[in-house]
Parts: structure tokens; C-alpha cells; sequence
């Protein structure tokens, strides 16, 4: 998953990972070899069914496909939004994506200074910023920017959006080698409701068949979305340690990005 920002917040991020896939996997008990990994498994712990299906068949099911057309509403507008992501830490998301109109404006932090980015369909303009200096919108006012022709591949905000929606995680191409885990019982939300929540295992076939929902890497994904907000959440064991990602967005309380405001003026 990509990311703008990188956060370490805590030291015992680790543990706290390891408890949460425990308690939604199930303590690890390899499961019998001639298991049919094309079907249902058992959470240990929770009781939970969780269903197997191919990427194309999670691709096509109206559940995955409620939840992209809900988060693809609220980034078809006007939002502000964020990403983090960790090795075995706890990512810290800011609002460093704001999309108004046909303006994005990116605030991008790099390692020694700070970068931030205004994109059009037809100008991308930047300035650079030190830790100390001012990054605000409100400074953009009087800034100094060097720009230049925007093209077909410049990222503005949906593009930002893209990869953290439901049908951007994974390929058809990977139906010989994935599954894709879903509760059992799960279903579109009912017709105007404004909450929706999707969570779903990624593992091997070959995991699946020896050790069930445990052992070996494996990722989970979480996404929500209400009338207003959503969320990606991405967890991924590689079987030595974790990456953790968090993605928001929001469609209230948005800056004002006037073109007086901008480079664009």
C-alpha cells in the first residue's frame, strides 16, 4: 500500500497486532492436508466462519461491490485524506490529501523537508518547506512555486484514493494462487443505510490447505465508510514481522482553496 507519511509511535505496536490477528484467526492449529481450502474455517476462538473464494469471485460479489461504490461516492467529491504505514508499529495518519474541485493539494513529508503540491489538470506546482517552516494552506498565499505541464500519469487526490478502495487490493491473475476469506453470513447493507463495514483474510492456497487461517503470512484488510467518512485498515504478517497501514478520509470540515489561496491564481 502506499504511503506519504511513516509513524512509530510505539514500541509494543508488535504484541498488540499479534493479540488482534490471534483473537480474529484463532490460535494456530494446522488443519488436515486434504482440507478443501475452497470452503469454510473456523476461528478457534471467535466461533467465526470465514468463506473462501477466489479474487475473481470477491471481485464480482455485491458485497465488494456496495462497499466500492460507497467509498467511490465519498472520493468523487470534495475530502481530505490521509495514509500511514509501519513495519511493526502503529501508523499515525494526518489530512495531507486535500481535494477540492479540480485542485488537490498535497502535503508531502519526506525524511528531511517537506514538500507540498498543488495539482490541476493541467499544472502541478510545488514548493518545498523545512520542519520549521510554515507548511499551511494559509502560506500558500504568498509562496514561491515552480511548475510545470501536468500529464496523464500526475497523481492527484482520487488517484491517492485509488489503491485503499476494495477492488484495487488484489488481481484476478492471483485466482491460482489466493483466496480471499469473508464472514460467513455477510451481506450488502440494507438499501439506505448510511454505515457499511467489509473485513476480509488474503492467503495462500498452499497456506490455507496445511494450516488453515493461521501460519505463514497472510493479510487482513478492514474497510468502512459512513455518509461522511471511510477507512482502510491493512495488516500483513510476512512471517518474520508486520506492516501496518491506515488510510482516512473525510468529506467535512474542508479548507477552502481558493484560487487566491493558490498557485493557480
Amino acid at each position: 500500500m502506499p504511503h506519504y507519511s511513516l509513524a512509530r509511535k510505539s514500541g509494543v505496536a508488535l504484541a498488540s497486532a499479534a493479540v488482534f490477528m490471534g483473537a480474529l484467526l484463532g490460535a494456530p492449529a494446522p488443519a488436515a492436508a486434504e482440507q478443501d481450502p475452497f470452503g469454510a474455517f473456523v476461528s478457534a476462538t471467535t466461533g467465526t466462519r470465514w468463506v473462501t473464494m477466489s479474487p475473481s469471485e470477491y471481485l464480482a460479489n455485491p458485497i465488494t461491490l456496495d462497499m466500492q461504490a460507497r467509498m467511490e461516492a465519498l472520493s468523487d467529491g470534495d475530502f481530505k485524506a490521509g495514509a500511514a504505514s509501519g513495519f511493526d508499529d502503529t501508523p499515525d495518519p494526518t489530512w495531507d490529501v486535500f481535494q477540492v474541485g479540480e485542485i488537490t493539494r498535497f502535503r508531502i513529508a519526506g525524511s528531511k523537508r517537506t514538500t507540498i503540491r498543488y495539482v490541476s489538470p493541467a499544472r502541478v506546482c510545488s514548493r518545498p518547506v523545512s520542519k520549521v517552516s510554515n507548511d499551511s494552506i494559509k502560506a500558500d498565499r504568498s509562496a514561491h512555486w515552480t511548475c510545470k505541464a501536468a500529464t496523464a500519469n500526475t497523481l492527484d487526490g482520487r488517484g491517492f484514493v485509488a489503491p485503499y478502495l476494495p477492488t484495487h487490493i488484489i488481481s484476478p491473475a492471483k485466482d491460482g494462487e489466493l483466496r480471499v476469506l469473508m464472514k460467513e453470513g455477510a451481506s450488502p447493507p440494507a438499501p439506505g443505510s448510511a454505515n457499511a463495514s467489509l473485513e476480509i483474510i488474503v492467503r495462500r492456497i498452499d497456506l490455507l490447505r496445511s494450516y488453515g487461517l493461521t501460519g505463514g503470512p497472510s493479510e487482513y484488510y478492514e474497510f468502512s465508510a459512513t455518509a461522511t467518512n471511510m477507512r482502510t485498515v491493512y495488516e500483513a504478517f510476512d512471517g518474520y514481522s508486520w506492516l501496518m497501514s491506515d488510510f482516512v478520509l473525510s468529506t467535512t470540515r474542508l479548507p477552502q482553496l481558493a484560487r487566491s489561496r493558490s498557485p493557480f491564481a
